[in-house]
């Protein structure tokens, strides 16, 4: 890992960049702070990913009203936000971004 890039993840912490490289700092709206802890995923959202989720190793648990939680805690984490979360700009779903997982 270069020393650019330590330093801009040592600048960032662990917030959530919807955008930007390793050479190029994302924008004012494209950093999410506090980064969510999970998304939420309603039955359609979920069948709309399932395939894409099978193929990244991304897990996910029942919700009530047959919906699904994604939790940011797990190997996939770099890829969910980019999947799931409505301000991004590759998203697959708009999904409801979690402050509360306990």
């Amino acid at each position: 890992m270069g020393w650019q890039r330590r330093e801009r993840q040592h600048q960032l912490g662990d917030l959530l960049r919807l955008g930007g490289a390793d050479n190029d700092p994302p924008q004012a709206g494209e950093v999410v702070d506090p980064a969510p802890c999970g998304y939420a995923l309603t039955a359609a959202q979920a069948a709309t990913v399932a395939e894409t989720f099978r193929l990244h190793g991304i897990a996910a648990t029942p919700a009530d009203g047959g919906g699904v939680t994604v939790p940011m805690a797990q190997g996939a984490k770099p890829v969910i936000p980019l999947l799931l979360d409505g301000r991004g700009k590759r998203k697959s779903v708009s999904a409801t971004p979690l402050s509360d997982c306990g």
